[in-house]
């Protein structure tokens, strides 16, 4: 970096933020004006527009990374410090003598004190130049490795998840290009065990007493938010979650439950104990109210705050909450009345998602999908019907002679 940007690049950086857009534009209007203030100068035949390119393709590649570019740790102390200096030297130690000054020579006799001075602000501006380039090196080589880190995660999911995940977290007719900070972060855990403990800690900010298990955290970790088929809630669904208000008692009483295989098998002999699972669903309003909440919460981490599922969420369970009497008649009148409404949502959820994997613009998708609170309609109505899978079935309790 030339000393003439110096400057403009701090300030540039502190009043935009680390913008690189503004930063290249604001090199560039630079850049024209110091060569249109030379340019009538005979000596001056190397462009700064020429001798400025690297630092151009930098500024330009790192405003492709919409990432904001670190500020420069300098003190620049040009120029009124250093003219004072300058003109203070010339005025009382420039002073040549007759003998030395002729109209062939301009030589001036300097002592070796004087000299030391007249060097010493060279110096000084010599060593911010150098380490303004080694600053910005450092700079360049940090902020390649942040970038590849980050599309490195990224890119292990496949291409239509990660299409899938983009339109869903866009609004509007403009597909996101970066996913939620936070989603980021997560793609890059290393282990399933941390990716777990990303997902339960969301939960216990948000005081739901739920969790993700081991096995959904895998299809997770890869982007894998649709069902596994037609007939299996699986991905990113309300089902899938646990409940940790369920006690191990709670296994031997009657209700209903998914019976889950995930993709991961390992071998023949294991398929029973590493691939299926079997997830109670809630027994009441309060525990379903908490599943639907951790989903909501699972929406806005992969794909943002004000996205369509996580509205139609808040929407259905603010409505859960004030009707809470009539929804429990309804699960005395019905005992599948809780697994028909979360599978209801999670299918919902699917069918929009399925959209949104081979979409290019949110646009292009159903959002009435999205539209929980017309399932809420349904239901104050008596309209609400809907058939559960055949993976979901009752679980009765076992007899002394049948254990």
């Amino acid at each position: 970096i030339t000393p003439f940007l110096c400057q403009d690049v701090s300030d540039s950086i502190g009043q935009s933020q680390g913008d690189g857009t503004v930063l290249l534009l604001k090199i560039i209007q630079s850049i024209k004006n110091f060569d249109a203030l030379h340019n009538d100068e005979d000596d001056y035949v190397d462009k700064a527009k020429q001798k400025c390119k690297d630092l151009l393709y930098w500024v330009y590649l790192a405003s492709k990374d919409h990432a904001a570019i670190k500020p420069i740790g300098t003190t620049i102390r040009m120029p009124n410090e250093l003219k004072n200096v300058f003109k203070v030297l010339t005025e009382n130690c420039l002073t040549g003598t007759a003998a030395t000054v002729t109209e062939a020579s301009t030589a001036v006799n300097v002592s070796d004190a004087i000299g030391s001075h007249l060097k010493r602000p060279l110096e000084l501006i010599a060593c911010a130049t150098s380490s303004n380039q080694e600053l910005l090196r450092q700079m360049t080589v940090n902020q390649v490795q942040e970038t590849e880190k980050s599309s490195k995660s990224f890119k292990k999911i496949p291409k239509s998840n990660q299409n899938m995940i983009r339109v869903a977290s866009s609004r509007g007719e403009v597909t996101a290009m970066e996913i939620n900070e936070e989603a980021t972060e997560f793609f890059k855990c290393s282990t399933n065990l941390n990716a777990s403990a990303m997902l339960n800690d969301l939960f216990q900010k948000e005081s739901i007493e739920c969790s993700v298990s081991s096995a959904m955290t895998t299809q997770l970790m890869f982007g894998n938010l649709l069902w596994r088929d037609q007939e299996t809630p699986s991905g990113l669904a309300s089902s899938v979650i646990t409940s940790e208000d369920l006690t191990p008692v709670d296994i031997f009483h009657e209700g209903m439950v998914l019976d889950l295989k995930t993709r991961f098998e390992i071998s023949a002999s294991s398929i029973d104990k590493m691939t299926k699972t079997t997830i109670r669903y809630p027994l009441t309003v309060e525990s379903m109210i908490h599943r639907l909440k951790a989903l909501r919460v699972l929406c806005t981490f992969f794909f943002g705050v004000g996205n369509f599922p996580s509205q139609g969420l808040r929407k259905f369970t603010n409505k859960c909450e004030d009707n809470k009497q009539m929804l429990r008649a309804k699960i005395r009148e019905d005992e599948e009345f809780i697994p028909k409404v979360m599978c209801c949502i999670d299918y919902q959820l699917f069918q929009w998602l399925s959209e949104c994997r081979r979409a290019d613009c949110v646009e292009d998708t159903t959002t009435k999908y999205t539209d929980f609170g017309a399932i809420f309609l349904d239901i104050q109505l008596s309209k609400f019907v809907y058939k559960l899978p055949l993976t979901v079935r009752k679980l009765t309790s076992p007899t002394i002679n049948n254990k």
